[in-house]
């Protein structure tokens, strides 16, 4: 398994979000490949659909893709 890490607010947010942390945590107990997207995507509204800050469009899918790609090759190399 790999956990996939994606920013939950591309824009921002005043005081840092806790969700991180947690994600790394739960990867180290469950001994498991943590793939963070957050520097890919973070303050880059042009990997998501117009008008929506949650949902990534066919260049931030496909920045995804390769990220997963590579991690999982990696792991069963």
């Amino acid at each position: 398994p790999v956990l996939l890490s994606l920013p939950d607010n591309f824009q921002g947010a005043t005081r840092e979000s806790p969700i991180p942390k947690i994600k790394g945590e739960v990867a180290d107990e469950l001994k498991v490949t943590l793939v963070d997207m957050s520097p890919e995507f973070l303050h880059r509204k042009e990997f998501y659909l117009d008008a929506d800050p949650v949902h990534f469009n066919v260049p931030g899918n496909e920045i995804i893709a390769r990220k997963l790609f590579e991690s999982i090759s990696a792991l069963i190399q």
